[in-house]
Order: C-alpha cells, then structure tokens, then sequence
C-alpha cells in the first residue's frame, strides 16, 4: 500500500508534547492515509481516503483559498465543523471533494469546509461516480457539484457544533498529563487561541491552565487513596515534573500536603 501524507488534511495528534517523537526520530509518522480513487473534472475533484493513527488525535481540515472542500465519514462520525476524531488503530474510511468556487455562484454561501457523517443519497452518487470514473467531463463535475450540495444539506440538518469551550473540556479530560499545546488545542476545537481561552473562562470560571491543573490534581488525589501509589508516582503520573510543585498545588487544592492525604488514607 502507499501510504502518504495529504495536503488538506494535518493531524494533531492528543497523547503527545509538542516536538516530541515516536522510537524513529523524525522519521515517526502517527497517521497514515491511503488514497483508493480519484476522479477529477474541471475546477472540481473527489478522493476516497482511508486513515489510520497510531494515536489518538484529529484530523484538522484545512482550508484553502477560493475552494470549498467537502469530507464524509463513512464508518461513524465524531468530529466537530472542522475536524475528526481519529482512535489508535480504527481505521475510517473518508470521501473528500474540492470544488473551486468559480465553478457555480451558489457556493457564495457555503462555508469553506464541511464535516459529515456521509449521507445515505450521497452513497448512491458515489457509486454512480465509481461506474462512470472515465464519463464525460459535463457528467462529473454535475455529480460532484450534486455530492457537495448533499454535504452541505447534511450539515445544515445535523447537531449543532460542539462549542469550542467544551470540546477543549473533553480533550483535557482525555489527557490531562500530556495536553496538547495551547495553539493546537485551539485549532483542534475550530477556533482562535484568544477565542478559545476567553469562552472557556466564561463557561467554567477558570482559564484553560487553572483547569488542566485541577484535573491533575484530583487524578493524583484518587491515585493516592485508590491505588496506592507513592507521592512522586501520582506527581508524575499525571504531568507534574516538579514534586515540590505538585506538593505545593495539592496542599493549596485539598488543604493537606500528599504525603498527608496517603497516611490518612492508610498508605504506608
């Protein structure tokens, strides 16, 4: 098979620090994507993808200028207007289209991306499309005009987007001792850092660091009573690389200092 990266797709991966990379260096490469088909007419384009990551992580879609880029998930969708969820080792199989805009005045109105589940009509036209992959020019570029319309309806017709503040909520939550870094945590939830860091305040009263750090910190406290562990085990365990940092934080949250909390738990 060959696997290859695809210019409009970049994966973020969650379970990871930023620069850090897998056993071969720089050579690691935690997604992969394998291009099935392409059909092309004039001004306008569709691919068949299949994905798979070593990592949790998303698959931002991107933009480009002029360009109306469609994407349907085939097997389930979890994704917001702008990405999808990628699990370590599911494979999801992806149909995307480009349309340049020039193509038809009615695209005035769409948004640059849209992220679906792919529409059971639109299954149909695919399959049109794959027994007449060589059709005349006329002929394709309707159908792919007739897949982005489906796309878009579909879009209008599904749930509302997750807000952004929420999904950031969830992706912490997920990893609380390996976050992604500000920046790509913000392009994962389809908004701007500055967006992102100002909702988040409003809906949970605290900024996104005050958030992760209290995550951390009753990670630790519930590795502490239930299982047992050591002060410095919890600490590092859930992101902490200073001890006297995290004994610092744990007392100001709880009101006791670890080693505290693990013998009144009856942890010796």
């Amino acid at each position: 098979m060959n696997w290859e990266a695809h210019p409009s797709l970049l994966f973020l991966p969650v379970g990871r620090r930023q620069g850090q990379t897998g056993e071969t260096g720089d050579a690691y490469r935690p997604v992969r994507i394998e291009e099935v088909s392409a059909i092309r007419a004039a001004e306008a384009e569709i691919h068949t993808l299949w994905a798979r990551s070593r990592e949790n992580g998303y698959l931002r879609v991107m933009a480009e200028p002029d360009t109306v880029l469609g994407v349907a998930v085939h097997n389930t969708l979890d994704a917001s207007a702008h990405s999808i969820l990628l699990r370590a080792d599911v494979p999801r199989k992806l149909t995307l289209i480009r349309v340049r805009r020039s193509m038809c005045r009615l695209l005035a109105d769409i948004p640059d991306v849209l992220v679906v589940a792919c529409p059971a009509q639109a299954q149909v036209t695919l399959q049109a499309l794959a027994r007449e992959s060589d059709g005349h020019q006329l002929y394709l570029a309707a159908k792919i005009l007739e897949l982005l319309a489906l796309f878009a309806l579909a879009a209008t017709q599904s749930r509302p987007a997750m807000p952004p503040e929420q999904r950031a909520a969830i992706i912490l939550q997920g990893d609380p001792a390996s976050p992604p870094s500000a920046k790509v945590l913000a392009a994962m939830c389809g908004a701007s850092a500055a967006t992102l860091t100002r909702r988040f305040r409003t809906a949970f009263g605290v900024t996104l660091r005050e958030y992760l750090r209290d995550l951390r910190l009753e990670n630790a406290r519930d590795l502490l009573e239930r299982q047992g562990v050591s002060v410095t085990e919890a600490a590092l365990s859930v992101g902490y690389e200073s001890l006297p940092s995290f004994s610092r934080g744990f007392h100001a949250r709880f009101g006791y200092p670890p080693v505290s909390f693990r013998m009144k738990t009856g942890r010796n």
